[in-house]
């Protein structure tokens, strides 16, 4: 509501595993809440190809390389996979598609090049800000088996990988243990180091940790030919499917 009253045209998408974003906002709820207001729903369906800077070819979302300022709203969850899903992973959703899972594929066990595609991502993209909602988080075994975890906490920045660092020190999670985040740390990217992040409250008021229950250990990022097919089946499903 407030990007609208100062004239902003807001579009709201996505690109789910299963089905399409429109279905699943109606399904959670979302397309309720934001009756009434001046937004638009869409589906991440038209894509533009591009190279990264480290020779990575993507499928990119018209929609968000179009838009004057991406805002990312990642959900705070565990991630058995990555360790956790917070502002940097959240912009993998840019990826139309079966692209996705077939980016896991290709690159998930293949050193630490799917990591470093996500990261290379940050580059194509518009000026953003990240809203980190851990109010309600999900917690040990996720994406697809965790819990809910009462956090209380939103976080937001203009640099994802800054919000990273900061919510990972705020979660009481080593940063080490985060792929993503060793991975901007080798890079020297802004927003890696904790000691260099500005807290516009002041750092006093950011000093309580929460333990955040996430995976001991992680499982392979990659999708071996089975799954990858099991999913391209139920994402077509769902797709065909009535909301």
């Amino acid at each position: 509501d407030g990007f609208s009253d100062h004239g902003a045209r807001v579009v709201i998408g996505d690109s789910p595993a299963f089905g399409s974003a429109v279905k699943v906002m109606n399904a959670c709820g979302i397309s309720h809440a934001l009756q009434g207001l001046p937004v638009r729903l869409v589906n991440f369906n038209k894509a533009r190809r591009l190279v990264t800077e480290q020779g990575f070819h993507v499928n990119v979302a018209e929609e968000a390389l179009n838009c004057d300022i991406l805002v990312n709203l990642p959900k705070v969850k565990a991630h058995s996979q990555l360790l956790v899903t917070l502002a940097v992973k959240n912009l993998f959703g840019v990826i139309t598609g079966l692209r996705k899972p077939l980016i896991h594929a290709r690159y998930g066990d293949v050193g630490n090049k799917f990591e470093a595609l996500l990261v290379d991502l940050l580059a194509l993209l518009p000026s953003s800000v990240s809203l980190a909602d851990g109010i309600v988080a999900m917690g040990h075994d996720g994406p697809i088996n965790g819990s809910p975890v009462t956090l209380g906490l939103l976080a937001a920045s203009c640099n994802p990988v800054a919000l990273d660092t900061a919510l990972l020190e705020r979660l009481d999670i080593s940063h080490e243990r985060s792929p993503l985040w060793r991975e901007c740390a080798r890079r020297r990217l802004p927003g890696w180091n904790v000691a260099d992040i500005d807290y516009p409250l002041g750092r006093k008021n950011v000093t309580q940790k929460f333990s955040f229950p996430v995976p001991e250990t992680l499982k392979p990022v990659t999708f071996h030919p089975g799954r990858l097919l099991v999913s391209s089946l139920k994402r077509l499903a769902a797709h065909w499917r009535p909301c």
